[in-house]
């Protein structure tokens, strides 16, 4: 068995070469490869896809997503952790131990690693490499009933009835739309919307003001990478490899949406990036005026409405609170955390002023 390494240039490569149309088992799908490439914060030099190969079969593999983390006036590379992955076969044979140490020896242990199943959140902590994990408190509220979606990846018993599930759901969401039609809200006053297909001057001056404490500060270069390459195709599989890699590469519905809001003086008071996947929403990117917060979760609550969107899921320690405050009529909602793994070399991080779409967030 040997551990490849694909920097951008290699990597753009073999995901165009017959090695790659060969294999059973992509390390890789070409989508997200283009991406990587794409990403204007990786260097030619930096090591964006590990392999492990035996006799010319993938066996495992992890990815790498670079980054610049901003700290106490400081600029400094670090490495996103953004896949793992092993086949169930050589599990036992310390395939993913041969993988990770050769990731932490090249990206000289400055990785950091959200969005990860909690399994994994023991495993990494294993290595001895990480700081204390930290957690970044959520909300997570469900406009609509959807237990045809939730129910089934979590037990065998529930793919047996999704049928009724679905009836279940249907029959639901008619006493919802009642219920939403009674507790509807108005636009909000004094604060007005506009959907926008390019980043303006004006949009770019704002979120650098506003993300002077931030560790990543986004600038509209990475906005319009993110949103021009993203890791997700809407619509059904149209090639087989996709069905080869273990990771998605298609999605039912996937899109961003990029919102600009101005007050009565058209002068900027937020911005927002939003991604809906199926029916449910997330918030990559917000920046606002703290006085205008309220006004932005009515935006939320009416855009939910209008795109049928079932699940609200946001981490945003600005927005929280306003969302938690603001009564809207969830038929459930929960507190919910995410993990935060930050290795010892990379820079110290005492509070997480991350958006909810830092690292490989905003992709998934």
């Amino acid at each position: 068995m040997k551990v490849k390494t694909y920097t951008a240039q290699e990597l753009a490569y073999f995901v165009n070469s017959d090695e790659y149309d060969k294999l059973k088992n992509v390390p890789i799908s070409k989508i997200r490869a283009i991406s990587q490439v794409n990403n204007p914060r990786a260097s030619e030099d930096d090591i964006l896809l590990f392999v492990a190969f035996d006799e010319g079969r993938t066996v495992g593999y992890f990815g790498v997503l670079p980054d610049m983390i901003y700290c106490k006036d400081q600029v400094e590379k670090i490495g996103w952790g953004t896949c793992f992955w092993v086949d169930e076969k050589y599990k036992s044979q310390n395939v993913a131990a041969a993988i990770f140490l050769k990731v932490i020896r090249e990206w000289k242990q400055k990785l950091l690693i959200t969005n990860i199943v909690p399994f994994l959140e023991a495993v990494y902590q294993k290595t001895k490499i990480f700081q204390p994990t930290k957690y970044k408190i959520g909300f997570r509220g469900y406009l609509r009933f959807n237990l045809a979606d939730i129910l089934p990846p979590k037990r065998n018993f529930f793919r047996h009835i999704v049928f009724l599930l679905k009836m279940v759901d249907f029959t639901g969401n008619c006493f919802v739309f009642i219920r939403l039609k009674i507790k509807g809200r108005p636009s909000p006053e004094g604060i007005k919307f506009e959907y926008m297909n390019e980043i303006d001057n004006q949009i770019t001056e704002f979120v650098e003001d506003h993300s002077k404490n931030e560790y990543m500060r986004r600038n509209k270069k990475e906005f319009d990478w993110i949103c021009n390459f993203p890791w997700l195709m809407e619509g059904t599989p149209k090639d087989v490899k996709s069905s080869h890699y273990y990771f998605s590469t298609y999605s039912k519905q996937f899109f961003y949406l990029k919102v600009k809001f101005m007050n009565a003086a058209n002068k900027i008071v937020g911005f927002m990036i939003l991604s809906i996947r199926n029916k449910k929403l997330t918030i990559p990117y917000f920046y606002a005026e703290n006085d205008y917060n309220p006004e932005i979760v009515t935006f939320l609550f009416n855009l939910m409405q209008e795109l049928n969107v079932q699940m609200i899921t946001v981490f945003n320690e600005k927005l929280v609170p306003f969302i938690i405050s603001s009564n809207l009529p969830f038929i459930f909602s929960k507190k919910i955390k995410r993990p935060f793994l930050i290795s010892k070399q990379a820079p110290y991080i005492e509070d997480l002023f991350f958006q909810d779409g830092d690292g490989d967030c905003v992709f998934t």
